[in-house]
């Protein structure tokens, strides 16, 4: 049975093409930015890109799970993290570790029920996997509706982890507190 593409339809897939074009390139320059002494894989099997995959799907669920399959040499690219890490003089999967207990007590519970969207869409290769999500945002200029947006997380796997994470955050304006000073300076809840 043959069904009929609607126009909107034919529009969400030209934006999602559009979009893992400009990640493709991201990807490849993520590649390139993989530090040399440890570089990623040339080949791998289908096998492994699906492995690699279920780790970043589970990781993205819960902020418990990322803490679980982060490498201990975990490098973090996204901006807010890493300053997290500088302000604190945290490295590898401590940081990561630290910053999740921090956010906890601040009262953020982990990613949004949003997060990963209905429509997210998974790609590996060998030991780099990519997760494009179509997510709606509340629109600025029109309250009470939303506009459609993509974002993207990466990661390099190594030893079944997670040992190197980019996506496509920025550090909100103003920033957020645990941006602004060191752990112990924070009013955190206990």
């Amino acid at each position: 049975m043959v069904r009929c593409i609607t126009s909107r339809e034919t529009l969400i897939q030209k934006l999602v093409v559009g979009a893992m074009v400009g990640l493709a390139a991201g990807l490849s320059v993520a590649v390139q930015a993989a530090s040399a002494a440890d570089s990623t894989r040339e080949s791998c099997s289908r096998q492994e890109e699906a492995a690699n995959k279920k780790i970043v799907m589970k990781a993205l669920t819960s902020p418990q799970d990322y803490a679980n399959l982060s490498h201990p040499d975990y490098i973090q690219h996204e901006p807010a993290a890493s300053r997290f890490s500088q302000i604190n003089h945290l490295h590898g999967k401590q940081s990561m570790d630290k910053l999740i207990e921090v956010m906890g007590k601040l009262g953020a519970s982990g990613p949004p029920p949003t997060f990963l969207a209905k429509r997210t869409l998974m790609v590996a290769e060998c030991d780099l996997v990519m997760a494009l999500r179509q997510v709606e945002e509340p629109d600025p200029q029109n309250p009470g509706k939303t506009y459609t947006a993509f974002g993207f997380e990466m990661f390099r796997i190594k030893d079944g982890k997670l040992y190197e994470h980019w996506d496509d955050d920025r550090i909100s304006n103003p920033p957020q507190a645990y941006l602004t000073a060191p752990i112990k300076d924070l009013k955190l809840a206990h």
